[in-house]
């Protein structure tokens, strides 16, 4: 996967792949197992002010790549946030936790191993975006959509 200068390679047993995920130069073991794969949305706890707050689509440049990030109304009166890597087609990955405090945001995506912190002003967010095996914390503005 040369945009997310990525390589997998496995075995392929049955309904499963059994492989090494290299990426960046570090090395974790995956098990894929066929079928139609479904993630449940997360419901975030959010004040209802800061759903009003962060509501919309958010997007930014990531170390080269097109990205954005929405939150959006969820049942029970609850947020759903999502992370999409536009350049990479990467789409709906779920935020698994997010927090405003103030004008501090921050969010964990769990499924990437990633967490964004950043201060809001207005239509623009300006943080810092983590995620394992990349060496230091990027800067990540992100603008919200009109």
């Amino acid at each position: 996967m040369p945009a997310a200068h990525a390589k997998v390679t496995g075995t392929l047993k049955g309904d499963e792949i059994a492989a090494q995920w290299n990426q960046l130069g570090n090395s974790l073991p995956i098990t894929f197992k066929k079928g139609k794969y479904v993630a449940a949305p997360v419901g975030l706890d959010l004040p209802v002010a800061a759903r009003e707050q962060l509501k919309g689509n958010w997007t930014g440049t990531l170390n080269g790549l097109s990205v954005r990030v929405r939150f959006e109304p969820g049942p029970q009166g609850r947020t759903l946030g999502y992370f999409d890597s536009l350049t990479q087609k990467l789409l709906n990955i779920p935020i698994s936790a997010a927090t405003l405090a103030g004008t501090k945001l921050s969010f964990e995506v769990a499924g990437i191993g990633a967490k964004y912190t950043a201060d809001l002003a207005g239509a623009t967010l300006t943080g810092e975006w983590t995620q394992p095996g990349v060496p230091m914390p990027l800067p990540l503005v992100l603008t919200r959509a009109q």
